[in-house]
């Protein structure tokens, strides 16, 4: 076996690092990256996920409420698990990624970041296990836009929901009056 000198090396290094840097990024990417830039900080991030219950709705997933303690611990309803789902959140400066679509940008966002298990699985990004799914925290603002304080559900406390969340649009405080007493 031949040994490879420092200097071949370099060249080497040297020729890759300029074929990356002259590589085209996916038009996508642009688009995405500034519709999703943000002025938010990790603090206000932080700020947000701080002892409150959201919710959102879309066509994918139907209604999803979430309580968000400070210390990073998440509790969801979704719609037709019979369990409430414990996992945890963090912040992190990453590229956006879309692999069912095959986008892979470069630019770091601020994303929001959720893990829930190992034998869990997201039927909407078709994602199983325990690792890390991510959005851009301008995007997950924009979804979220039915937030209170505190946890008026008790899903921190709450091993199992009390009936099947609904997948219609239903608001924190329907879901509330629905609660047995």
């Amino acid at each position: 076996m031949r040994a490879i000198s420092i200097t071949t090396c370099s060249v080497l290094f040297a020729a890759l690092s300029a074929a990356a840097a002259g590589a085209a990024e996916d038009p996508r990417c642009t688009q995405l990256e500034a519709q999703f830039q943000s002025t938010a900080k990790p603090a206000d991030v932080r700020r947000f996920m701080h002892n409150v219950t959201y919710r959102s709705y879309t066509a994918g997933h139907g209604n999803q409420i979430e309580y968000a303690s400070a210390d990073g611990r998440v509790h969801l309803w979704y719609p037709g698990n019979r369990i409430i789902l414990t996992g945890h959140w963090k912040t992190e400066f990453r590229p956006i990624s879309v692999p069912r679509l095959q986008i892979a940008c470069n630019k770091p966002l601020l994303q929001l970041c959720f893990a829930y298990g190992e034998n869990t699985y997201n039927p909407v990004t078709g994602q199983h296990g325990s690792g890390w799914e991510c959005a851009p925290f301008a995007h997950f603002a924009a979804e979220h836009t039915d937030v209170v304080p505190g946890d008026p559900l008790g899903l921190a406390t709450m091993a199992a929901p009390p009936f099947p969340l609904p997948r219609d649009n239903l608001t924190i405080a329907a879901i509330l009056a629905r609660m047995p007493h």
